[in-house]
């Protein structure tokens, strides 16, 4: 089964390819393809910030906004057409239960162009982290990148609490990689890690958006609620270190001058009923984001 943008499906031979190419330039074995699945990461399904659900927080306009699948925080442009070049973050691989949920997946990542302009609107979301997999009680454990809406591709196997460090950039200036997007992510426990270039997949990569986020996948490339799968009990995710860019070259955490709105997403109930709440920001660049079983 191939899994499309925080949505889900079966992998095809060019998916299994590319693990395999992306994997040599990372120095490590390609992953089984009988043993995988292939994670796609949508937008955010959610309706919008909650009536009354913004805030001044530490100078800057945070509104909390429901989701189907995403946990955690996101950047905005402070003006129309604003855009992001970078988002980056770190974060411990946390290890998931498969006894609590014995089918179950979970992503953790960062990325551009996720809230804004995802899956339903047909332009692009780039990103890269973890994905986890409980399968008939077993866990997995991979990283991947992706470009919105082609298929994550799987790179190399992590373990629990493997330091992680992500970051995906877009390339404006006027060198060879002009208008493509590098993907770079390190293991920084074992060593491994991958660095590439690729183009926007999508029919338009509008980076409106730039954020740190566990979320759950779906099962199709359409980015609707109906196909968001169930999600894995992680228990918590501790990032720190989340940071972004402007096409302006403005730098900083969720709380910056730069953008002054943010937002806290927030996920509802999935296919199971489970929940995924964000914690308290820190410095504007360190939360957790904690999974909560059905009530």
């Amino acid at each position: 089964m191939r899994i499309y943008g925080n949505a889900f499906r079966p992998r095809s031979m060019a998916a299994i390819s590319a693990v395999a190419v992306v994997a040599a330039m990372a120095g490590a074995a390609a992953p089984a393809a009988s043993a995988q699945t292939s994670l796609y990461t949508s937008r955010s399904v959610g309706g919008g910030p909650t009536p009354g659900g913004c805030s001044t927080y530490m100078g800057s306009a945070m509104c909390i906004e429901p989701s189907g699948n995403w946990s955690g925080y996101y950047a905005v442009g402070s003006w129309s057409g604003a855009s992001f070049i970078n988002a980056q973050a770190s974060f411990s691989v946390p290890s998931i239960s498969c006894q609590q949920t014995s089918a179950g997946y979970a992503d953790h990542w960062a990325g551009l162009g996720g809230e804004g302009d995802g899956a339903t609107n047909g332009t692009g979301l780039e990103s890269a982290g973890v994905a986890e997999q409980c399968a008939n009680g077993t866990a997995a454990y991979q990283a991947w990148w992706e470009t919105y809406p082609q298929p994550q591709t799987e790179v190399f196997t992590v373990s629990p609490g493997d330091a992680i460090t992500t970051d995906v950039s877009y390339d404006i200036t006027a060198d060879a990689h002009q208008g493509q997007y590098h993907f770079a992510l390190t293991d920084v426990t074992t060593g491994q890690s991958f660095s590439l270039w690729e183009p926007c997949a999508a029919s338009s990569c509008l980076n409106s958006s730039a954020e740190v986020v566990s979320s759950a996948p779906s099962g199709a490339s359409d980015g609707q609620p109906a196909s968001i799968l169930p999600m894995a009990d992680y228990g918590m995710a501790n990032f720190e270190g989340a940071s972004m860019t402007d096409h302006s070259n403005q730098s900083g955490g969720f709380i910056s001058s730069a953008w002054p709105s943010f937002d806290l997403a927030y996920q509802g109930s999935d296919q199971t009923g489970s929940l995924a709440t964000a914690g308290t920001l820190y410095g504007g660049q360190a939360y957790s984001n904690t999974w909560k079983a059905a009530s």
